[in-house]
């Protein structure tokens, strides 16, 4: 069965683990990014396997 994964969404449709667990079963590779108002975040996936995050908040940034 074939996974057919939005080019764009609301997590409140489909909530992040949801959506998670669709690219990896999709195998995709490629970014997800995620915004709300100001604050973004974007998700590298290799395989449906994540192997890169960041965000524009200093506060979940490494070494801050």
């Amino acid at each position: 069965m074939m996974v057919v994964i939005p080019e764009q969404g609301r997590l409140a449709e489909v909530p992040f683990p949801r959506l998670l667990l669709d690219l990896y079963k999709a195998r995709f590779s490629g970014a997800v990014t995620l915004s709300r108002e100001r604050v973004g975040k974007r998700f590298l996936l290799h395989e449906g396997v994540p192997v890169f995050a960041e965000s524009n908040l200093a506060s979940e940034s490494l070494g801050v």
